[in-house]
């Protein structure tokens, strides 16, 4: 009898574990992905990097300070060491949730996924196709060229 139940609770957990392990392959990875939407004040685009590194693009301006992670399609994310934090769930071509800050805000944040993937980060509209990348570089560097003086 403890044969019998022993074997039968090692076939329950290892389905468990099965369903698991499904559930998380289910949904496609979003690293190397870009993504836009409209967040409290404007158009932010979001860039999750491989490694768990979220370099993100708001006011003009290009950061490379939060981090991301997904578990199947839960998709969880930080900017500006804990600043703001994202929880959220992917959806086919949509990640949707919820943002909280230190300051106490809390917002609902929609973004879809641009596509094709080489998007320019600088030009992303929510509908229609995106302007190429030229010459890809990694988000967060700064350009080395010169201004040019006089100007």
């Amino acid at each position: 009898m403890k044969l019998k139940v022993l074997f039968l609770s090692s076939v329950l957990i290892a389905s468990a574990a099965i369903a698991g392990i499904a559930q998380t392959m289910s949904q496609p990875s979003i690293s190397d992905s870009y993504w836009v939407g409209y967040d409290l004040d404007g158009v932010m685009t979001f860039n999750f990097e491989k490694g768990g590194i979220l370099s993100y693009r708001y006011g003009g301006n290009s950061f490379r300070n939060g981090t991301w992670t997904q578990k199947g399609d839960v998709i969880t994310f930080e900017t500006n060491k804990r600043y703001r934090v994202f929880n959220g769930k992917l959806t086919d071509q949509t990640i949707t949730g919820t943002s909280t800050n230190e300051a106490d805000k809390t917002w609902e944040t929609t973004m879809y996924r641009l596509d094709p993937p080489n998007c320019d980060p600088t030009s992303f509209i929510i509908a229609g196709t995106c302007k190429p990348i030229k010459s890809p570089k990694p988000a967060g560097k700064p350009s080395t060229k010169p201004k040019p003086k006089g100007r």
